[in-house]
């Protein structure tokens, strides 16, 4: 898997409106949602 990102920063640039997005947020919630729960856990 390879995960090109826009590196540290944590906002996006449009329009000289800065909007929040965080890379690492971004790649937790889609490693979480697609990671099968296992018996008994729970997915943070």
């Amino acid at each position: 898997m390879l995960v090109a990102g826009k590196g540290h920063e944590q906002g996006q640039d449009i329009a000289g409106v800065v909007r929040p997005f965080d890379d690492r947020q971004v790649l937790r919630t889609a490693i979480l949602s697609a990671a099968p729960a296992h018996d008994g856990e729970v997915a943070q």
